[in-house]
């Protein structure tokens, strides 16, 4: 038995998220189905992350242990497998201690917005249609709030802070950077961080885009972060605009 690291690409249109679930199509319990396919037992597939039901992803990794076996031949056989809407690529031998949840130092996020008058029919799945006005100027120093290690629990779904441990540090996280980027039919907006909580980008972006409409102040947002309470009632962006573009690691 030997550890590998994986990188997995998905449309996450037609999954409930990552976490397998009874009864449901998601992304893990996909890529166990074919692991058992091939090896005839069970392998538990670990991610670095769960990504919610429509979310993407470009650079999720995963790990696995499995019987030893040709890396090129297990990434051909686990393709041929795999429904269409999922590959892997980049399969290399790892420490047994390494976990590509507990191992990760750092992620990036890209959420996407479309802001033409007309939705792009290929992007439709990929990116949030938002043909309104906004102030993309004004949405990049209102960002700059969320940069640097902070207190998040004003920014995570309830059910998050439910589960939560009990812990004062369990919602601080850092975040490196949020940079805008011009797109064709849009803009994007690149999130790098440590680590992001359940819905927290999605959450961001949404307080984002409300202060480039003009409903929230950078001065609201600050009030909102330092309060560390989620019923601030601003909005949620779709889960169908984000996508989780790499995972970091120290080796």
């Amino acid at each position: 038995m030997f550890t590998i690291k994986f990188t997995i690409i998905y449309d996450g249109t037609f999954f409930f998220g990552w976490q397998r679930q009874k009864d449901k199509r998601t992304v893990q319990g996909e890529i166990e189905k074919a692991f058992f396919q091939l090896f005839q037992q069970n392998i538990v597939v670990h991610g670095s992350g769960r990504t919610d039901r429509g979310v993407h992803a470009k650079g999720q990794v995963g790990s696995c242990t499995i019987p030893k076996r040709s890396l090129f031949s297990l990434e051909k056989s686990l393709n041929a497998l795999l429904p269409k809407d999922i590959a892997i690529f980049n399969s290399v031998e790892v420490d047994e201690g390494f976990h590509a949840r507990y191992s990760a130092i750092g992620k990036r996020y890209l959420y996407t917005i479309d802001t033409h008058p007309i939705q792009n029919p290929f992007n439709r799945h990929t990116a949030y249609h938002h043909p309104y006005p906004l102030d993309v100027d004004y949405m990049q120093k209102a960002a700059q709030v969320f940069v640097g290690t902070k207190d998040f629990t004003s920014f995570v779904n309830t059910s998050c802070l439910l589960t939560k441990p009990n812990s004062p540090c369990y919602c601080e996280k850092t975040i490196y950077s949020i940079v805008f980027t011009s797109t064709k039919e849009g803009f994007s907006i690149d999130f790098y961080g440590s680590g992001f909580l359940y819905k927290m980008v999605r959450n961001i972006t949404g307080a984002l885009i409300d202060s480039g409409e003009g409903t929230v102040s950078i001065e609201r947002l600050k009030e909102i972060l330092e309060k560390k309470s989620n019923t601030h009632g601003l909005r949620q962006a779709p889960a169908h605009g984000l996508s989780l573009e790499e995972v970091f690691y120290s080796q």
